[in-house]
């Protein structure tokens, strides 16, 4: 496992991360986008229909106006909306990441499942949910498990390069064994030839006279 291969596991943890932050604080984000909204919409129908007599400062100042109102009084549906869509998102993210994490490596799930499950609590709280457990947690999850098989790949490496350090020394000590033994051959046979050399020459020496009385 490699940061390259948990990035996109990590960029999907980022972003129910920040949707959830988003959904939690709608109760700012909410008026905020009403007070956009306004601006774009009423701002142009303003200066078109009145031919710029009205328009984006007119606009601007009663959409902000308007929104702050809305801000105030809708407080209790801003934030009860978005408390709900948080936990919603926190859910659907957290199975989709925990789905993913599943089919990529299951393994990592298995050794870390109460740390992930944790991160399923934290996002459920409607609070503390801001904090972007599911990306921190994950990560977390991730770097222990990329330090643990760094770690036994060198491990593996090393005994690899001592076990084929050790596989050529025997080789080697096996080529001159034989390369001995095939000196050792070459040395008696060429004893042997000498002694019937020494006997031929000894035959050739000896008189036909003698031989035959022999």
């Amino acid at each position: 496992m490699t940061w390259g291969g948990a990035l996109n596991v990590l960029i999907f943890c980022a972003v129910f991360d920040a949707l959830r932050l988003f959904f939690n604080m709608f109760w700012l984000f909410g008026p905020v986008l009403t007070v956009i909204t306004c601006n774009a919409v009423i701002g142009g129908w303003l200066e078109k229909w009145t031919l710029g007599i009205l328009g984006a400062k007119t606009a601007a100042a009663a959409c902000t106006a308007a929104g702050g109102t809305l801000g105030v009084v809708g407080f209790p549906i801003f934030a009860g909306f978005g408390v709900i869509m948080a936990i919603a998102v926190g859910l659907f993210g957290w199975m989709t990441v925990g789905l993913i994490i599943m089919i990529k490596n299951p393994r990592i799930l298995k050794e870390n499942a109460l740390q992930f499950s944790s991160s399923f609590l934290v996002s459920e709280l409607p609070l503390i949910g801001s904090i972007p457990a599911l990306t921190v947690i994950v990560w977390r999850m991730y770097h222990v498990q990329i330090k643990k098989e760094t770690a036994a790949l060198r491990k593996y490496e090393s005994e690899h390069a001592a076990s084929l350090q050790e596989e050529r020394r025997q080789q080697a000590v096996e080529f001159m064994r034989a390369r001995d033994m095939q000196i050792a051959q070459i040395q008696e046979q060429e004893a042997a030839n000498d002694e019937l050399y020494s006997q031929a020459a000894n035959d050739e020496e000896i008189p036909d006279e003698e031989r035959e009385a022999a």
